[in-house]
């Protein structure tokens, strides 16, 4: 199992529009995904982290080819800044605190 995770900071102004873009984005996510979540950093509020797990490296890498992520990625890039992207094998999942 694999995982990839976007974090980013997003200006307060910004937020409403982020979240309803990474809704939409939510609903899109292509099959590989084994589960998906997307959540807002209790301790600090402007960073906004997202995560899958995928079945192989082959899903994940198709998701990053896919208008789901791109559009993701794009709202994280013009609505605020990607501050950190990260994938790998499950059991080397870094650990996020909602």
């Amino acid at each position: 199992m694999f995982y990839l995770t976007l974090s980013g900071k997003i200006p307060t102004l910004k937020q409403s529009e982020f979240e309803g873009t990474a809704s939409l984005v939510s609903t899109q996510i292509p099959l590989g995904c084994i589960s998906h979540g997307f959540f807002r950093d209790k301790s600090d509020l402007d960073t906004y982290r997202f995560f899958t797990y995928w079945n192989s490296i082959e899903d994940l890498e198709r998701f990053k080819k896919s208008s789901a992520y791109i559009i993701l990625t794009t709202a994280f890039s013009h609505l605020g800044k990607i501050i950190e992207t990260q994938q790998g094998r499950r059991d080397e999942v870094p650990i996020f605190h909602a």
